[in-house]
């Protein structure tokens, strides 16, 4: 395993009198290569990581990476090839702004310790952390963060999209979205106001948390 002829790693397996199963990994920036689902060479962070700037111009490329196969000095012969692609749902632009969400494709956040990133149920639709902003997108005078966040955030400490732990107070009990019934003509309404076509909530499925 190697980058730019650089040798990560070797190992030799004595292989038995039979086929056997040859994998190799590349998820979650670690490279590993498994005989028979014995791990035999795995990357470590300190060999290959990522750092934000490289995540937020390798998360805007819709184009998947190329994958080659190949081996020298050795008889083989590969049979029951199978690809696996990990599957992820990426966001629309933020639709007053256009701007990419936080922590969406193009856009990737790194989240602090003892802080959370918010998300909505209804994903979709849900005005969660991932639309989050510093300085209203229409007024770059007025701030959007609380002044408990201000300083944070000019000093670097703050992460947009992000909620502090201390700033999480109470439990949830329960979970009342999709909490609008659908109006028969809101499709015909820009998205803006079709979040606010019926304010009646879908007491039906409303489901309280134990």
């Amino acid at each position: 395993m190697e980058e730019a002829n650089e040798s990560w790693g070797e190992a030799r397996v004595r292989l038995p009198p039979r086929p056997v199963r040859f994998s190799l990994g590349h998820a979650d920036y670690q490279a590993v290569v498994e005989v028979d689902e014995r791990p035999l060479l795995a990357t470590t962070p300190e060999q290959y990581s990522v750092t934000p700037a490289l995540a937020r111009r390798q998360s805007a490329q819709d184009k998947p990476a190329t994958l080659r196969i190949a081996a020298e000095r050795v008889r083989a012969q590969l049979s029951h090839l199978r690809i696996e692609r990990d599957v992820y749902y990426t966001s629309r632009p933020f639709t007053f702004s256009r701007r990419p969400g936080n922590g969406t494709q193009g856009n990737p956040i790194e989240i602090p310790k003892e802080a959370y990133f918010v998300l909505g149920d209804n994903s979709p639709s849900s005005l969660d952390a991932r639309y989050w902003s510093a300085m209203n997108d229409a007024n770059r005078e007025v701030w959007m963060l609380g002044p408990h966040l201000r300083a944070a955030y000019q000093e670097g400490k703050y992460a947009v999209g992000t909620v502090p732990a201390d700033q999480m107070i109470g439990c949830a009990f329960l979970v009342y979205w999709p909490g609008f019934l659908p109006h028969p003509w809101a499709e015909y309404l820009p998205e803006r106001l079709r979040r606010l076509s019926n304010l009646l909530p879908d007491l039906g499925r409303v489901r309280w948390i134990h």
